[in-house]
């Protein structure tokens, strides 16, 4: 077992579930998972989530995913990005914004740094692939957007269908990698 993975404290040993070895051929075979195998990984994504919302950088990761639109939306949105702890002008491209992102979870993670588990670490892998997934989706032009591109395209996700997508996918890269981090790291 490595301690150091990710640099926090362990999550600790995965409770037996019966159906671990069918998620795990689903992961190594993928195909379409059956029933009870998809029932399985829900049971499992709520089990993780009810333990990560102990957790202050997995609140902290999905704080800030639902906030960045928003702020991005306000009509002084370089103040309300800051306000949320989002520093510097308005982001002036994707990654501009997932490195702000990135930055701001660490922030949390420095200062709380005692009692972190890896479902932070996680938590905030998740919410940079899931918000690089949402924006990407709404850029009008993939080679060269400009600050306003990356604004609108943030902004746009606070409506309810693509907010919606948005939480999907962070539940659905939380979930992945959880079940990921207990199949390779503790065994």
């Amino acid at each position: 077992m490595r301690d150091d993975l990710m640099g926090h404290q362990r999550l600790g040993k995965m409770p037996a579930y019966r159906l671990l070895p069918e998620i795990i051929r689903y992961i190594v075979d993928g195909g379409i998972p059956t029933e009870a195998v998809a029932d399985q990984i829900t049971e499992f994504g709520r089990e993780a989530l009810k333990f990560a919302l102990k957790d202050d950088v997995f609140i902290e990761a999905l704080w800030l995913l639902i906030r960045l639109p928003q702020a991005s939306a306000a009509k002084d949105a370089s103040r309300a990005l800051a306000e949320i702890g989002i520093n510097g002008a308005k982001p002036a491209s994707v990654s501009d914004l997932l490195f702000q992102y990135d930055s701001a979870v660490e922030r949390v993670q420095r200062r709380i740094h005692q009692g972190n588990t890896d479902l932070g670490e996680i938590a905030r892998r998740a919410g940079l692939s899931a918000l690089a997934e949402g924006m990407q989706s709404n850029l009008p032009s993939l080679w060269s957007p400009g600050a306003d591109d990356v604004r609108a395209s943030l902004a746009s996700l606070r409506g309810t269908e693509k907010f919606a997508a948005l939480a999907q996918s962070f539940y659905a890269n939380f979930v992945e990698r959880v079940i990921h981090y207990y199949v390779c790291v503790v065994r």
